[in-house]
């Protein structure tokens, strides 16, 4: 089989992924094809960048894979890459491309099976968002927070019955039925992707914006006066600002 590239996932790679993956001998913890696809979508949406070496021991709870040879190996992380950029392309989107592997089925109730595609994806992507929570702390100001928790409740709420029970719980409508929430999470979850990834752009453009004039002030002659305007931009007084 030829190993894909770095580019969108293939059908064939995808093939070979998700056929590696549920190998027995695979650690216990190792990552359906569909929780990867939810984990890497919180991963491409970190503030902060994670290397592969980080996170591709997450898909295999901490183990070793365990490939057969160099090329498996090669085949298998080209495929993780593929997904991971797949996944780099709808936050850069800010969700306008549609995010693959979390398909609903038709009844609500069947999405909260474990085997179900989006039932998967959450599951990943909650298990990737919580290992990386603190990342996100410093950056999350009110606004943020309070976006970030609606998005969060509806992207985790198919992960399992439990878990949507309780969710339901929380949202202060003890009233509704499960299949009333897991309609309106559905109609929701479109909605939910986009957000996640604005949010994920808006810190990104805001923490680009420091950097640049970070560099621009640093550039500049140090005999600036301290009541003069900061050369960075930002209308206040070099004193207030990069001084």
């Amino acid at each position: 089989m030829k190993t894909p590239t770095l580019g969108q996932p293939t059908p064939e790679g995808e093939a070979a992924l998700e056929a590696f993956l549920s190998q027995p001998a695979r650690p216990q913890g190792t990552l359906s094809l569909g929780e990867v696809r939810g984990f890497l979508f919180a991963i491409a949406a970190a503030p902060d960048l994670v290397q592969p070496s980080e996170w591709a021991p997450f898909i295999f709870d901490g183990g070793e894979p365990d490939f057969e040879d160099m090329e498996e190996a090669q085949r298998i992380m080209a495929t993780l890459m593929s997904l991971y950029n797949e996944a780099n392309d709808v936050i850069r989107s800010e969700g306008k491309r549609q995010m693959r592997g979390c398909r609903f089925i038709e009844d609500p109730l069947s999405n909260l099976e474990p085997d179900a595609e989006v039932s998967q994806w959450s599951r990943g992507f909650a298990a990737g968002h919580s290992w990386l929570e603190e990342s996100w702390e410093p950056y999350l100001i009110k606004e943020l927070d309070e976006d970030m928790g609606a998005v969060l409740m509806t992207l985790s709420f198919f992960g399992s019955r439990s878990l949507a029970e309780s969710l339901l719980r929380e949202s202060g409508r003890p009233d509704a039925s499960l299949e009333e929430a897991a309609t309106t999470f559905r109609n929701l979850f479109p909605e939910a992707v986009a957000g996640y990834a604005q949010i994920a752009m808006v810190i990104r453009r805001a923490v680009q914006n420091a950097g640049q004039r970070f560099d621009n002030a640093a550039q500049q002659p140090s005999s600036i006066g301290r009541n003069q305007p900061c050369p960075c931009g930002s209308g206040k007084k070099y004193k207030r600002c990069c001084g």
